[in-house]
């Protein structure tokens, strides 16, 4: 799978009243800005430097700054009341994906907190979360061995949220029956998705245990598959071009 970026088809440029964009800190690639770098971009402002366009998602209602939050917060610094943007149809969730892969090759390069911090947005989503780490690694210019460790981590998180809900039922339940009336069907995709009461109050520990090194040894399987696959159709690719 390709790094999924910005379409080209649908964008125009238009100044936009700054305080009509919806800055939302979730969607931001970077963990938090960089105060030098925004009293920096100021200045150059100031001194008649051309930047390039923010980039904004319009969801029908909204504006939705995608990238640019450095240069949004300098016009604010200046007391500029609008700022050229790009803008694209898209929807908050489209942003958040979008922005993930969207500083790979901005000058100002993403430390390693934000390429984490982007893995674990794709990773704690209920579909991103079943791309392949391959194809996450892409999406945020990453290793796969570190979407994979990342994987592992959340897993281990859930499972010792789940082990805790399930002592804390435990103990509210007087009687066996009541455990079986609150008891919940087993739910992995909320359970991957951080939802820790997907577990049914009955479910031990050992059962717990068992099920991280599933998930595990699953994410561990399909990646080699992938990577098995990838390898037979280039191979495939230089047989047929020689």
């Amino acid at each position: 799978m390709t790094r999924i970026q910005l379409s080209k088809g649908f964008q125009r440029l238009e100044y936009l009243n700054i305080e009509a964009i919806i800055i939302d800190s979730e969607v931001a690639s970077r963990c938090q800005l960089r105060e030098d770098i925004v009293t920096e971009y100021a200045n150059a402002m100031r001194q008649g430097a051309k930047f390039p366009p923010v980039i904004v998602f319009f969801n029908g209602t909204d504006f939705i700054l995608v990238d640019g939050f450095h240069r949004i917060h300098a016009k604010k610094v200046n007391g500029d009341l609008e700022i050229l943007a790009s803008i694209s149809q898209g929807n908050r969730r489209e942003a958040i994906l979008i922005a993930t892969g969207i500083n790979i090759d901005s000058s100002l390069k993403l430390t390693k907190a934000d390429i984490r911090r982007n893995i674990n947005k794709l990773i704690g989503d209920t579909e991103w979360s079943l791309w392949y780490d391959l194809d996450i690694a892409q999406q945020c210019c990453a290793n796969h061995e570190l979407v994979y460790e990342l994987r592992v981590e959340r897993v281990k998180k859930v499972f010792e949220q789940a082990a805790e809900a399930n002592k804390k039922r435990s103990k509210e339940a007087v009687q066996p029956n009541e455990l079986l009336k609150i008891g919940k069907l087993f739910d992995l995709e909320s359970a991957l998705n951080g939802d820790a009461s997907s577990f049914g109050p009955l479910i031990s520990e050992q059962f717990l245990s068992i099920w991280t090194d599933m998930v595990i040894d699953n994410h561990i399987r399909a990646n080699q598959e992938k990577i098995a696959r990838d390898k037979l159709q280039l191979q495939a690719f230089l047989n047929s071009t020689s």
